[in-house]
């Protein structure tokens, strides 16, 4: 167990399933969940779903469901007082963004018209919005371009799916950004049904294990 402690957890993870299964892996999988729960993990809850996935013992997985309700927690009030611009440029909060589609589970993807990484996630983001259009799932993009002109361009450019999707800029110096130390970007956030953070460093639209989350909050 030593020896593989102090590495990532997704490392550890793959470790396990190669070397060992049955009970054993499931003691050791939850042995270093134990382990990074001690540790300042940014996004433990994703971290938490994909053990879901491993683990068959009932007792661990008991445990992985209490500490996924223990580590979602509110937006601060200076946190949801920050303001965003809508494609209108109407004016309004965080607060009423995330109050606006209370009931979904929503996924946060925080970008940039000057941002290549985050543009080339775009076509992945299209194919989850079409896989979720029938579901209680939302889309937020909230851009940090500090001129909207471009922001739009790029909208119009890259982004062509409109269902379930809202579109906001913000300023990086806001308190929202603050809270989630932005830039760098992109960043991807996952918050549940009842506005409360699932995820605060979640797993990029091409990365199939985002799938696995939201089919989880989904009850799957």
């Amino acid at each position: 167990m030593e020896q593989y402690g102090h590495v990532d957890y997704f490392k550890e993870i793959e470790t396990a399933k190669s070397k060992f299964d049955g009970e054993t892996k499931d003691y050791i999988i939850f042995r270093n969940l134990l382990l990074d729960s001690k540790k300042q993990v940014t996004d433990y809850s994703s971290i938490l779903l994909n053990a879901k996935l491993e683990i068959k013992n009932p007792k661990y997985l008991g445990w992985i469901e209490s500490q996924l309700s223990n580590s979602r927690h509110a937006f601060s009030k200076e946190e949801l007082s920050t303001q965003l611009t809508d494609i209108t440029q109407g004016i309004t909060n965080w607060e009423s963004a995330i109050k606006k589609n209370l009931g979904s589970i929503v996924y946060v993807d925080i970008w940039a018209s000057w941002c290549a990484p985050c543009i080339a996630e775009f076509p992945y983001s299209e194919k989850l919005i079409a896989r979720y259009k029938n579901e209680n799932v939302k889309f937020i993009f909230i851009s940090i371009d500090e001129d909207s002109e471009k922001w739009m361009r790029s909208l119009t450019r890259n982004i062509h799916v409109t269902e379930s999707v809202d579109h906001y800029r913000m300023d990086k110096s806001s308190g929202l950004c603050k809270f989630l130390d932005i830039p760098p970007i992109p960043r991807y956030l996952v918050i549940d049904r009842t506005g409360r953070i699932v995820s605060l460093d979640a797993y990029r639209p091409s990365e199939p294990l985002l799938i696995s989350e939201i089919d989880k909050l989904l009850g799957r």
